[in-house]
This record gives structure tokens, C-alpha cells and sequence, in this order.
């Protein structure tokens, strides 16, 4: 039943590799962040979105957001996993 859990944990472990750089290094997290952002304004702001959706657009940004800063949360600074002691 939960044979997908063990194969996205392998994945997981692969991409830890030997916990040198990673998959979400600090700087991607504020690019990706910003970009999200940028398209708030955007939909804020700007005259491409029609009035009666923009809510529906601001809840798809948002929840991409939310996503983005929990993947985030799991990586160091420079990209190893948070389960990994972090030095300077």
C-alpha cells in the first residue's frame, strides 16, 4: 500500500547524495520566493487578471508559496538537509 513512500525516500536519499550542495540552497529559496512575490503584484496590482478571479490567483500564489518556504524548511543555508549539523 505504501510502496511509494519507500521509493520517495530512495529518491530523497539520492538527491542527499554525500550532503555536499542539495536540492534547495538558500539562494533558490529567495529567488523563488521573489518570482512568487512579483506575481502577487502582478495580480495585485497590474490589469491581466479580470477582478472577479483575482482571489482565485492569489490562493493558487500563496499556496505555491507555502509549498516552496516547506521545502525551504527542510534544507540548510547551503543546500545540505536539516538533518545535517550546518557549519560556516
Amino acid at each position: 500500500m505504501f510502496g511509494w513512500r519507500k521509493s520517495w525516500i530512495e529518491f530523497l536519499k539520492s538527491w542527499e547524495g554525500e550532503n555536499k550542495g542539495g536540492f534547495m540552497p538558500k539562494w533558490l529559496g529567495v529567488v523563488v520566493q521573489l518570482i512568487l512575490l512579483a506575481g502577487q503584484m502582478v495580480n495585485l496590482l497590474g490589469g491581466f487578471v479580470p477582478t472577479d478571479v483575482k482571489w482565485i490567483v492569489l490562493a493558487i500564489i500563496g499556496g505555491l508559496q507555502v509549498v516552496a518556504q516547506a521545502v525551504q524548511s527542510h534544507y540548510n543555508p547551503d543546500g545540505t538537509l536539516a538533518t545535517v549539523a550546518y557549519r560556516k
